[in-house]
């Protein structure tokens, strides 16, 4: 009886180990696509107020929600992974902020949202002389000024 109960675990092991080797492996996750160099990662925005630069960026431009980094950081990451990183840094007293521009698919209803969020518009939308573009600049809440830049239906990605 001993013998046949270890003939029989010894059938269960084989059959076990030749299931095991047909089973493949994990696949192993792909490496990230190589980057082209140099490009831009991200657009730091200083602000003083972290609650109400997110609203702004989320209310205006349907921005996701951030990752919070700790505090004093917050960071949109948008839809197209190649495009740079949106970064809010609080800050304790305000600071001069830089430019940046967003292509966006509709600068109507974008410039409709900028002044109840906190903004403010400099330029509303116009022609860029002949081409199929429209622009207006905005200023967020903490200073940042924003170029809108509409390009032909034709060229958004649906």
């Amino acid at each position: 009886m001993q013998r046949s109960w270890l003939a029989f675990l010894g059938t269960v092991a084989c059959a076990m180990t030749a299931a095991q080797a047909t089973v493949p492996a994990p696949a192993t996750p792909a490496a990230p696509a190589p980057m082209t160099l140099p490009r831009v990662s991200l657009v730091r925005v200083y602000t003083v107020d972290l609650d109400k630069s997110e609203r702004f960026y989320r209310t205006v431009f349907g921005f996701p929600a951030p990752q919070a980094y700790g505090e004093r950081e917050r960071v949109f990451s948008l839809p197209d992974p190649t495009s740079p990183k949106v970064v809010l840094l609080k800050v304790d007293q305000p600071r001069p902020n830089g430019s940046f521009a967003l292509a966006i698919a509709d600068i109507d209803a974008v410039l409709g949202r900028v002044v109840a969020a906190g903004g403010k518009i400099d330029r509303p939308a116009q022609a860029m002389g002949n081409m199929p573009v429209r622009i207006g600049i905005i200023t967020d809440p903490d200073g940042a000024s924003i170029e809108l830049i509409q390009p032909p239906a034709s060229a958004i990605k649906p």
